[in-house]
């Protein structure tokens, strides 16, 4: 399996050979990464000199519907340029089909939308964007010819992913990251235990590592992991003519349906639980490598490498407890306003026709608990210990040496299941009925109708689950086996059947954001166009005030 790194075709580990001149105690996967990082910051020296400018126009207008926007759409605040430009590019190349260059419009607006410094993007790159977006619309063309009804709508949504990810690369460099998820893929690859290995297609385990890595390194979404697994499938495909899009756009059903269940497969899950604990120790050496003049000397020196770990970990611990803090802010806000339209239309309408009144404690405790709730749920995350941060520096020295003959135990390797695995599973959904039942008691008792019930039942859930992902977040650099005391053991056991509901109504409602939806085609399409078209008119304006002086 290949993947495009750095504008080159990287193949596992086997790319990762002698580079350089580095301390002899490196690894030779290190000295080749760190070689790498080098030419990269020499490429950054050379830059075009004519760059965009936008003015500041509408500019407020811009980006404070981007953030009601982001707040409703709930994703990584790493992800919002990419989806940005998503809906850039569905506004223009699918609601309203136009033909004309568009790359200046795009930067324009993710200036002022503050996704990008102002005059920072050369005019060399608009070039490339255009370029870039006239091969996907002549690949848009030739799907729409080739296929057809439900089929034909999920690959054009695929290609626009695959489109945004590609713009996005070309605006903001990726290389950096990318070069260091292949390194951490080629020495995950090597770790792997045999037995997964042979228990499985080859092919389906490198795919599985793959994504299990991007999502756990570098929280990359399936947009963006379905854009390198495109290119490294279709490596070549704008550079070979109309007869390689042709190609392209008759392979892309089955190339994504093979994605779509690579992305939601057993392996991918179980691997990317294996990884989980192991992932750690390289974002702690991501951050440190990327942030040092000379890593090589870092990494070389044993005492001042232990210092340097530690500063790192210390700042990331920070960084996540931020980061949290952020996600509990956005879930609240994300929670209340949907919470708060659905009463609007479902709610308030039902008591008064059915109920004769507004009923008003269930609509109370339906506005304030799920709220209340998360921030419960944010106050609760603690930074990790001391002692987690002494075994991610023992693990990022086994990683980077060079003459460590036992390196790391083979990840996968595990136990035969307990013969009371069937004995827990009973347990568990019995469990799992009585707090449904115990549950739907409690909000009879307050007088709940089958609206606000099935309300309280939906957000309940859903918030729980998202619980559970701020609680993964909070535990990213993680990597003691620690187990849950009596409280969070009866904690687990209270929420789990609400935690596995609600990331099946997170999964549904990605799919069916009617919210999203209207957002997109009521409200951004008529706003970025009343916007555009007022830019437009402010330039005309400016152009005949200058021919007057």
């Amino acid at each position: 399996l290949k993947f495009v790194i750095v504008g080159h075709i990287v193949d596992d580990l086997q790319t990762f050979t002698s580079a350089g001149q580095t301390p002899s105690n490196i690894s030779e996967s290190v000295k080749f990464l760190l070689s790498q990082l080098k030419q990269l910051q020499h490429q950054k020296q050379h830059r075009a000199k004519e760059v965009v400018h936008a003015d500041e126009a509408n500019q407020r207008a811009y980006f404070f519907y981007e953030k009601l926007r982001n707040a409703v759409e709930y994703k990584e605040q790493h992800l919002f340029l990419r989806n940005a430009i998503q809906r850039f590019l569905n506004r223009n190349l699918r609601l309203i089909r136009r033909d004309e260059d568009l790359a200046k419009e795009l930067v324009v607006e993710l200036i002022k939308t503050r996704y990008i410094a102002n005059d920072s993007i050369s005019v060399d790159v608009l070039v490339e964007v255009n370029r870039l977006l006239n091969d996907y619309k002549t690949l848009l063309d030739e799907v729409s010819k080739r296929h057809s009804g439900v089929n034909k709508e999920k690959i054009i949504d695929a290609v626009f992913e695959i489109a945004s990810s590609d713009v996005e690369r070309l605006l903001v460099s990726r290389a950096q990251d990318e070069l260091f998820v292949n390194f951490t893929y080629g020495v995950m690859l090597e770790r792997l235990s045999p037995a997964l290995l042979t228990s499985s297609d080859s092919l389906e385990v490198r795919r599985a590592l793959f994504i299990s890595i991007h999502r756990l390194l570098l929280k990359s979404d399936v947009a963006r992991i379905r854009y390198y697994l495109f290119y490294a499938e279709f490596s070549n495909w704008r550079s070979q003519g109309g007869a390689s899009v042709v190609a392209v756009a008759s392979s892309l059903e089955g190339f994504t349906s093979a994605v779509e269940k690579s992305l939601r497969s057993k392996l991918t899950r179980q691997i990317g639980k294996l990884l989980r604990r192991h992932i750690a120790p390289f974002r702690v050496l991501h951050r440190l490598v990327l942030s040092e003049d000379n890593p090589a000397e870092i990494l070389n020196d044993r005492p001042k490498l232990k210092r340097r770990i530690e500063n790192v970990c210390q700042s990331e611990y920070e960084a996540t407890r931020d980061r949290v803090r952020t996600s509990v802010f956005r879930s609240i806000i994300f929670i209340f306003i949907t919470k708060l339209s659905l009463a609007i239309i479902l709610e308030i309408p039902y008591d008064h026709l059915v109920e004769g009144e507004v009923n008003w404690t269930p609509l109370a405790i339906n506005l304030a608990f799920p709220p209340l709730y998360m921030l419960l749920i944010g106050l609760s995350v603690r930074i990790p210990s001391d002692a987690n941060t002494k075994k991610i520096v023992d693990d990022i020295r086994t990683t980077i040496s060079a003459h460590n003959p036992d390196k790391q135990q083979p990840i996968g390797s595990q136990e035969p299941p307990s013969s009371l695995r069937n004995i827990f599973g009973f347990l568990y959904l019995s469990g799992f009925v009585l707090m449904i039942y115990l549950l739907v008691n409690l909000l009879v008792a307050f007088d709940f109708n089958i609206v606000s019930g099935v309300l309280f039942f939906i957000f309940f859930s859903t918030v729980s689950f998202f619980g559970v992902r701020i609680s993964t977040l909070a535990n990213e650099l993680v990597v003691l086996d620690e187990r849950p005391g009596i409280i969070g053991l009866t904690v687990d056991v209270i929420s789990a059947p609400f935690i596995r509901i609600g990331q099946w109504l997170s999964d549904t409602y990605s799919k069916i954001n009617i919210l999203n939806f209207a957002l997109d085609v009521l409200i951004e399409l008529p706003f970025k166009t009343i916007l555009r078209i007022f830019d437009e008119w402010s330039q005309y304006l400016k152009e005949k005030r200058d021919d007057l002086l």
